[in-house]
């Protein structure tokens, strides 16, 4: 189950990135290289975005861990 939503929240990265560039009036360009270069940098900075929370958050709360001890 865990594996599936990670999966998601990654294809949720590429395509959110997508309709910022593409659907709305964010990259006001007509050139499509410059869409382009828009997409990856925003990509690459969501997913740099989405590592670190992760990383940040633990998995299990500490006071979960300290009941364990118990």
């Amino acid at each position: 189950m865990l594996k599936i939503l990670k999966i998601l929240s990654f294809i949720s990265v590429f395509s959110n990135a997508g309709i910022l560039v593409w659907s709305s009036e964010v990259v006001k360009s007509e050139d499509q290289a410059v869409n382009w270069l828009v997409f990856f940098i925003l990509l690459n900075a969501a997913l740099v975005l989405k590592w670190a929370i992760a990383w940040l958050i633990p998995d299990e709360p500490k006071i979960y861990l300290k009941a364990l001890e118990w």
